[in-house]
């Protein structure tokens, strides 16, 4: 009986080793390396003549910062033009308005006829209708000159810097990147997956970028579903990860551990 009972404690044993073993053999450890999350190239939306460029490669800035400015002189004369247009207009609809609350009175009192009513009822519209166009004008001139300052979209590192002093800008001609980002604190670590390694692994499980050394806990983020290379049946896969303040270059060699 006690032989039994070791016989069967070895042969449990020997399955939990083999369990472990088998375990062991799925783990991969892939060679990878590193690229840029959100990697953009940025331009303004309205065109104009670039009159400074704050950043440069390397540069880092949070979301919002300013990275170019154009030139905005021709923005404030519009904008305070179209703001002189909307007080004059104001005060026009102001008076209509008056003008309208009399005619109505008037009209209970029996004093106005329907046309004369009618009259007065089209000319504040006329007005209201020109104030309400005024301020949309208004409105879009400050939305210009706020896209005449190029902000960076999300915390970000500069990458490129294609803007100097001098330089037109027309975007309605042909698109023209200034300066180009990627998201900051965040990378990637792309590797290339055989067949029997793409069946192993599934978008959102969690996974390790080990850089020189140090281990960084990061999440499977895209398995491509077509190979990239259909002679030797190969897909890419792609670890992002938090660098928290450290820098890395994209390139760099690293292993990825899932």
């Amino acid at each position: 009986m006690q032989i039994e009972k070791i016989t069967g404690l070895a042969k449990y044993s020997l399955f939990l080793l083999c369990t472990l073993w088998a375990s062991a053999g799925n783990a991969l450890e892939l060679p990878g390396h590193l690229n840029w999350v959100n990697r953009v190239q940025l331009s303004t939306a309205v065109p104009g003549v670039v009159d400074s460029v704050l950043v440069a490669p390397g540069d880092q800035v949070k979301q919002g910062g300013v990275l170019l400015k154009l030139e905005d002189k021709t923005f404030r004369l519009q904008l305070a033009g179209l703001s002189a247009q909307v007080n004059k207009l104001k005060v026009i609809y102001d008076e209509a308005q008056r003008e309208l609350d009399r005619a109505n009175e008037l009209y209970d009192r029996t004093l106005l006829s329907d046309h004369e009513l009618q009259v007065i009822k089209n000319n504040f519209a006329s007005a209201e209708a020109d104030l309400d166009f005024s301020k949309s004008k208004l409105a879009q001139a400050k939305v210009d000159f706020d896209y005449s300052h190029l902000k960076a979209p999300f915390d970000a590192i500069i990458l490129s810097r294609f803007a100097e002093k001098g330089m037109v800008v027309r975007p309605d001609l042909k698109p023209q990147p200034l300066i180009e980002v990627a998201s900051l604190g965040r990378m990637l670590a792309e590797a290339v997956l055989n067949a029997d390694e793409r069946q192993q692994l599934n978008p959102g499980q969690e996974a390790q970028v080990v850089i020189d050394g140090v281990s960084y806990k990061g999440i499977v983020r895209f398995i491509s579903l077509e190979p990239i290379d259909t002679a030797k049946a190969s897909y890419k896969l792609q670890v992002q990860f938090d660098t928290g303040s450290k820098l890395f270059p994209a390139g760099k060699q690293v292993k990825i551990k899932l």
